[in-house]
């Protein structure tokens, strides 16, 4: 499997046309690659990348389901931007 990204659909579109007359491919949608979720919100322009299920079968596989939750690599409300780590809290 090969990952592509694309901001314009019209571009995308063509360029899947391209590897189509060199491959027998399919293209969609990526939900999940590599035990990672992946959620857009297009209206807002907007990509959450999440692991949370490959953590809850751990936590379920170590008996540490009900352990107290920490907010790691950062605390929720905070937004990666192109100027950094930003609160939206």
């Amino acid at each position: 499997m090969i990952v592509f990204a694309c901001f314009s659909p019209r571009l995308w579109d063509a360029f899947l046309d391209q590897l189509r007359e060199l491959f027998n491919i399919t293209g969609g949608v990526l939900h999940q690659f590599l035990g990672l979720e992946i959620v857009r919100n297009r209206a807002h322009h907007q990509m959450s990348i999440t692991q949370a299920s490959v953590a809850k079968s751990l936590l379920d596989k170590f008996g540490l389901a009900d352990a107290n939750p920490v907010p790691v690599p950062c605390p929720a409300g905070f937004v990666f931007t192109k100027k950094g780590l930003t609160n939206n809290s």
